[in-house]
């Protein structure tokens, strides 16, 4: 072979080997890694096993999520023999404060509910009912003084557009939102008076077209977070161990993958391609359950369990903490079990509900 074209090929061999290097490869999706960092469970300078205590035993139901609004914190409840969807407690003092929001298809009920968050100004409360695609705003000193569940504002979502998930308020006019049945669509931000939709793409995203879509909505779905000072937003995967960053303008800052370089997903594909869903199996994992952040870090309860596991692939004992710029910081592992958590503005307690028994619980980080 003549020599000129023999350099030529070896060039252009390493030249494709380097490429290979900087692209992550994914059965569903190839990633860029020039701008995806990793961590392991070494990479946090600590780890901190914690304790928990119970805050309050007059709570009966089945609580899943929860939101720490100044020193109130707000339960979702799921069980469908209670009457009541959102109870409240006082952080401040450990006490149960009732009832707050009842269920039911009344004007100042709840059908169902995501998320739980504040108006900009912080004088509403807001609960998105999923079944009635409706986003609500109570009036936040009624629900504290009086326990009183009266709606001060609505925005009904229509048939015709996404389907809206836990919605943020990130300015007086602006939300952001998650939509259930998209992928390429990481989230959304919208207009309050619903003129304005736009979406938001992760540019280094590849994904395998070839894939349902309604399959990889499911793959790649997320919890999110908004720093509470509204600069940046952080999306957990579901079913695929990524944090994405992102301005509160959408555009992309960075993505960290760990805790696991070769986290797979896995599910029934015959079955799945044939009812248009995901059909899990035994070996399908869970990546992160949950997502909470203050100005200063942000808290990812973390699962790595496969659905045959013994302990509950949906719930975990294990919280991850990153600085806003995704770098490691503390790992917590939780003498139990949780579902839903949040944290206090000053980074000093986690609030969680134990999985074994629903209890309301915390966790000392000074």
């Amino acid at each position: 072979m003549n020599m000129k074209y023999f350099i030529l090929l070896i060039i252009v061999l390493l030249f494709a080997r380097c490429s290979d290097i900087h692209r992550y490869k994914y059965q569903y999706i190839t990633v860029d890694d020039n701008v995806m960092t990793t961590f392991n469970n070494e990479s946090f300078k600590k780890a901190r096993h914690l304790s928990y205590s119970v805050i309050n035993n007059d709570f009966v139901g089945q609580p899943y999520r929860m939101a720490i609004i100044d020193s109130f914190l707000y339960l979702i409840d799921g069980s469908r023999v209670m009457d009541s969807i959102v109870h409240l407690f006082d952080i401040k003092n450990n006490t149960y404060n009732g009832t707050v929001i009842p269920r039911g298809p009344g004007p100042n009920e709840l059908h169902s509910i995501g998320e739980i968050c504040s108006s900009i100004d912080n004088k509403t409360i807001w609960g998105d009912d999923i079944t009635s695609r409706k986003w609500v705003g109570f009036d936040k000193e009624m629900l504290i003084q009086t326990k009183q569940a009266v709606v001060k504002q609505k925005i009904q979502f229509h048939k015709s557009m996404i389907y809206v998930d836990d919605p943020v308020w990130i300015s007086d006019t602006s939300f952001i939102a998650l939509d259930m049945s998209s992928y390429k669509e990481r989230f959304y931000i919208l207009k309050r008076n619903l003129d304005n939709i736009l979406p938001v793409r992760n540019p280094y995203f590849h994904f395998n077209e070839n894939i349902p879509k309604l399959i990889l909505s499911d793959i790649f779905s997320t919890k999110m977070s908004v720093k509470p000072d509204k600069s940046k937003i952080v999306l957990a995967g579901r079913y695929f161990d990524c944090l994405e960053f992102y301005s509160i303008d959408g555009v992309f800052l960075k993505i960290v993958k760990g805790p696991d370089r070769n986290f797979i997903f896995e599910y029934n594909e015959k079955r799945s391609e044939s009812a248009n869903t995901v059909i899990k199996t035994d070996k399908t994992r869970r990546a992160y359950l949950d997502i909470k952040s203050t100005d200063n870090r942000i808290y990812a309860s973390y699962s790595g369990k496969a659905r045959g596991d013994s302990s509950h692939y949906s719930f975990s004992n294990l919280i991850y903490t990153f600085d806003w710029d995704g770098n490691p910081l503390e790992k917590y592992v939780l003498d139990c079990t949780i579902g839903g958590f949040d944290v206090d503005p000053s980074d000093q307690m986690i609030y969680a509900i134990k999985e074994e028994d629903f209890s309301i619980i915390c966790f000392d980080i000074r």
